[in-house]
């Protein structure tokens, strides 16, 4: 395995169990497969071949309830709330063995003679792996994928503070004019601030609509007042709400960070990118 792969597989992946609607989906499309195509000798079997499909699929259905119910909740919890994407294939590798344990058991059911042994074991492994690996993996990539393009904060949120994501958390931009009043508003509502000259932009949201109010101050002085491990400077001008990020596009070079609610792109300067490459990978 290259250094390029390893970084692959350690990079954040977004922590999310399947609804109902999914696991439905899985289930169905391992029935679909084994009684469309019959592979792997399942044209011999000799009684019915689809109560036997939807014997293997609710199966499936079965083993996945369990395992997003229960199971991968509790290794989130274990793992602290740091998900990645080796533990995302790891989760899927124990899930394969979990269903080829309970289609082994179901092949001792509607097979007579069938034997239970470790070469048996084996072969159901494969076979399991080789028809449920392409809906269920196909799902994960999906959801990846979404979470690159449309909702990049979901994957940065794996493994970040716990208590900047579950309370909204006020937070305060000090007015170095004395006779005007310092800016408050709640983390989720603060899209970024710009600075330019002596005075920062401050954008943020009221129902919704994006709003923009201006203090006098410095980038420098808000960095080291501002606490919040949600508020990153990605720039020498600018303060971004890492909660915000919908996607960001760039390399070693620099980004360009689109917000949620916001049009435009923000830059991530050259400087700032190994701290921010961190932060999504």
């Amino acid at each position: 395995m290259n250094l390029s792969q390893i970084k692959i597989i350690n990079r954040k992946y977004p922590f999310s169990v399947l609804n109902l609607k999914h696991l439905f989906f899985i289930g169905i499309a391992v029935s679909a497969i084994l009684y469309i195509f019959q592979p792997f000798g399942f044209y011999s079997y000799e009684n019915n071949k689809m109560i036997a499909s939807l014997g293997f699929g609710t199966i499936t259905f079965l083993c996945l309830l369990f395992m997003n119910t229960f199971v991968k909740k509790q290794l989130h919890q274990l793992f602290n709330k740091k998900w990645t994407v080796l533990k995302e294939i790891g989760y899927i590798l124990f899930l394969l063995i979990l269903i080829s344990l309970s289609n082994l058991y179901y092949l001792s059911l509607i097979i007579n003679g069938f034997q239970v042994n470790a070469w048996s074991f084996l072969y159901t492994l494969l076979l399991t792996s080789a028809i449920g690996i392409f809906p269920i993996t196909g799902m994960v990539l999906i959801r990846y994928n979404r979470a690159l393009k449309n909702n990049l904060s979901q994957i940065i949120q794996e493994g970040r503070s716990g208590e900047t994501m579950e309370h909204n958390s006020p937070i305060t931009f000090e007015n170095a004019n004395k006779t005007e009043s310092d800016f408050t508003i709640e983390i989720n509502n603060f899209l970024f601030l710009e600075a330019i000259k002596n005075h920062v932009h401050i954008y943020y949201l009221v129902d919704g609509l994006v709003k923009t109010t201006s203090i006098r101050n410095t980038l420098t002085n808000l960095v080291d007042q501002v606490q919040n491990d949600a508020v990153f400077q990605c720039h020498r001008s600018f303060l971004i709400n890492l909660n915000q990020i919908k996607t960001a596009k760039g390399n070693s070079n620099g980004y360009k960070i689109l917000l949620k609610n916001y049009e435009q792109t923000i830059p991530v300067s050259r400087k700032y990118v190994p701290e921010f490459q961190k932060i999504i990978y």
